[in-house]
């Protein structure tokens, strides 16, 4: 049996549409309120940590400052002391023995070269600690002072900041402007303007024809090619220069 449902007479059509609008407008509410409850329960859970937007935007990571101004500065400072510990101070720096005489002593360095060619170069910074690793350079700058094939004139400090250089070769060169140059990093620490040599005459051999010319100042007391302490003089102190270099009859070996 089929069994119709009917709603009692007094229930009429414009009743149940009040009703239902009544139940929407509830629904409404209620989910207003619910929308209102967990905006504040966000808001609660930021404020437990952060308590304006800056923060809760740096909690975010959404955004992210800049380094500590002061951090980059040290750093910046200490990148440039870095550079100042490797920076050569000629007046630190030592070039010996070339400082002791007034300039460069070349002479032919086979079978084995004298004492005053072999030159021993020390590097230093402001602080007059050593500069290991630098790069140094000898130059001479005058046709006049030739070198051997085989000299050597470049070269890098150890920890000690020292290198050192068979200067090989001869000739004869007087207060010329920049006859001879050191350089360090880059940097000149040194200008030479004599050039001497027992090699007088510049055949890169110390011969007999050195040894008169060698006579003839020494026995004149006048400085020149052979003065090679630049005093003014040829004497005893040059002598023991030039000794040694014609006993050995050095030369340059090919």
């Amino acid at each position: 049996m089929t069994r119709c449902l009917s709603f009692p007479h007094f229930v009429t059509p414009s009743i149940l549409s009040a009703h239902s609008n009544v139940i929407s407008g509830l629904s409404l509410i209620l989910f207003v309120g619910l929308l209102h409850v967990s905006f504040l329960s966000s808001d609660t859970a930021l404020a437990g940590s952060t308590d304006d937007p800056l923060s809760r935007l740096l909690a975010s990571s959404e955004l992210t400052l800049p380094a500590d101004p002061s951090t980059v500065t040290v750093r910046d400072n200490q990148d440039a002391a870095m550079r100042n510990t490797n920076l050569p101070d000629p007046a630190m720096c030592a070039v010996l023995p070339p400082d002791d005489l007034g300039g460069f002593v070349l002479a032919p360095s086979s079978p084995e070269a004298i004492p005053a060619s072999v030159v021993t170069v020390t590097i230093r910074n402001n602080a007059g600690s050593p500069i290991g690793l630098a790069s140094v350079v000898i130059q001479f700058n005058d046709p006049g002072a030739p070198t051997c094939h085989s000299t050597v004139l470049h070269g890098v400090t150890d920890a000690s900041g020292e290198v050192t250089f068979n200067v090989g070769g001869g000739g004869c060169v007087i207060d010329t402007e920049w006859a001879g140059a050191v350089k360090a990093n880059g940097i000149t620490i040194r200008i030479f303007e004599d050039l001497k040599s027992p090699d007088g005459d510049a055949d890169l051999t110390v011969s007999l024809a050195d040894l008169v010319s060698f006579t003839s100042e020494f026995l004149d007391g006048t400085g020149g090619c052979h003065d090679y302490n630049n005093d003014g003089t040829t004497a005893l102190s040059d002598l023991t220069i030039f000794g040694p270099a014609f006993t050995s009859g050095v030369n340059c070996a090919p």
